[in-house]
């Protein structure tokens, strides 16, 4: 993993486990709509201040580092599955074309090869 990456989810790391779990816990005794607020507005809050006492950072590099890493990394997948899937498509119309191929009948004494020949 990228150092700058292992260094940005080292200081995000703390917020998520605690924004869970105290979202956990206001939606559990106030509802969700109350917790989804407060609980963002609370942990934004935090971040900002320890962020800024802490690790002597302002702004938003983290979490625009973080949503763009996620961006490349959903296109790198969707790319790949476009791709797989386009294998797949491939594969099925050549096994129904296969499938849709008419049958030569101008022997008819030949199609049944197991059973003796009906007059």
């Amino acid at each position: 993993m990228e150092s700058i990456l292992k260094s940005v989810l080292k200081r995000q790391l703390p917020y998520l486990i605690g924004g869970t779990i105290t979202g956990i816990i206001l939606t559990y005794y106030y509802g969700f709509l109350f917790s989804i607020i407060v609980n963002s507005a609370m942990w934004f809050a935090i971040s900002t201040i320890v962020n800024k006492y802490y690790w002597h950072y302002t702004g938003f590099k983290d979490e625009f580092y973080l949503v763009s890493k996620y961006i490349i990394n959903r296109k790198k997948n969707k790319m790949s599955n476009d791709y797989d899937m386009y294998k797949e498509d491939y594969r099925k119309s050549q096994s129904n074309s296969l499938k849709l191929l008419p049958k030569d009948n101008s022997d008819d004494k030949t199609n049944n090869i197991g059973s003796p020949i009906k007059s």
